[in-house]
C-alpha cells in the first residue's frame, strides 16, 4: 500500500477560492447560484460552499437579501444532510476488523471514482 492510498491531497483554500471565483466569472451570478443548487451536477461540496460563500457576501453587499436568503437556506440544508453522514460513520465501531478494512476499500474506489469526474462540467472557464 502506498502513502497515497493512505493520506490524501489537502486542497488549500486560495485554490478554492480562486476555483469557485472562476465559477462565478463564467456562469454569471444567476448561473452560479443554480450550480450551487443542483447538488448532482458533480461538484465538490468544498467549491460549492465557497461559491455559496462569496456569493452571499457579493449579495448582501448590493441588497439582495431574498437570494442571500434562498442560499443560507440551502446551505443549511446541506449542512443538516453532511452532519447526518458524518453521525453515521460512528457506526464504524461496530464493524468487525475485517468488515472495517471492506468498508474502507469499498469507500476509498468510491471516492477515487467521484475525484475523477469531480467539478468536470465547471472546468471549461480555465
Amino acid at each position: 500500500m502506498s502513502e497515497g492510498d493512505i493520506y490524501y491531497d489537502q486542497l488549500p483554500n486560495k485554490v478554492t477560492v480562486d476555483e469557485a471565483n472562476g465559477i462565478i466569472d463564467y456562469l454569471g451570478e444567476d448561473e452560479a447560484i443554480n450550480a450551487f443548487k443542483d447538488v448532482t451536477n458533480g461538484m465538490s461540496w468544498a467549491t460549492r460552499n465557497t461559491i455559496g460563500q462569496i456569493l452571499i457576501k457579493k449579495l448582501n453587499a448590493e441588497g439582495e437579501y431574498d437570494k442571500v436568503i434562498d442560499i443560507l437556506s440551502e446551505i443549511a440544508e446541506e449542512g443538516t444532510e453532511l452532519g447526518q453522514g458524518i453521525q453515521a460513520l460512528s457506526m464504524f465501531q461496530y464493524l468487525t476488523p475485517e468488515g472495517q478494512l471492506r468498508l474502507a476499500e469499498k469507500t476509498r474506489q468510491a471516492q477515487n471514482k467521484k475525484l475523477v469526474n469531480k467539478n468536470k462540467e465547471y472546468r471549461d472557464w480555465e
